[in-house]
């Protein structure tokens, strides 16, 4: 039966200073996955993966993470210089470190995600051990990567809350094009739709009825 890792990320810098809604979603977002995934037959891992945390802000997630049985990982120094841009927001973190174990499901979960049940396509996902994303109900907010992606699938409307990672598939972020980084919030959600169109194996999207 398939391991699955399910991990969080968060952060903070002179840009982005985390308020109490911050931690009290994490919090929420950590439990309820926990009620669901704890269910399933698989055998889970928890993780809530730091960086950049002033030590009241680090204690918080601390109290957090113990609360909730959830291992803590400091990644401050997993990212690639070039990615650590800390006067801006800054969604690059979620990659530090890219891939836990490639030989397990690994489902990287954004904080403001907080599950009511396991959406079905993410079950089928796990099932199939595919690659799943959800859809974004507005557009599409690619950043530095949108002729990119358009140049692959023109028709992706990928949100990067939720990436379900199958075994086997790896997240190369040293790819990255150094000189061309402009936008460090949106850029990240195009990288991964371009990860999620040029895969070639089993794929899905979550629907937004499903959200």
């Amino acid at each position: 039966m398939i391991k699955l890792i399910l991990r969080w990320t968060i952060g903070e810098n002179s840009a982005f200073k985390l308020g109490s809604q911050a931690f009290e979603m994490l919090d929420y977002s950590i439990r309820f996955a926990k009620l669901i995934f704890n269910k399933l037959p698989n055998y889970t891992e928890y993780f809530v993966c730091h960086n950049n945390l002033a030590i009241t802000s680090q204690k918080k997630v601390l109290k957090i993470s113990t609360r909730n049985g959830v291992e803590l990982k400091d990644v401050t120094n997993e990212l690639p210089a070039w990615l650590k841009a800390t006067g801006v927001k800054n969604s690059w973190w979620k990659y530090a470190i890219p891939r836990f174990d490639v030989k397990s499901y690994e489902i990287i979960i954004d904080n403001d995600i907080i599950f009511w049940e396991l959406p079905a396509t993410l079950k089928q996902a796990i099932r199939n051990k595919s690659l799943v994303a959800l859809q974004d109900g507005v557009g599409k907010f690619y950043g530095d990567f949108l002729e990119d992606v358009n140049a692959v699938d023109s028709n992706l409307k990928l949100n990067a809350g939720l990436l379900g990672c199958p075994p086997g598939f790896e997240i190369n972020i040293n790819c990255i094009d150094k000189k061309n980084m402009k936008d460090f919030f949106f850029s990240e959600q195009g990288f991964t739709a371009l990860q999620f169109a040029k895969y070639t194996g089993s794929k899905l999207i979550i629907p937004l009825s499903e959200i």
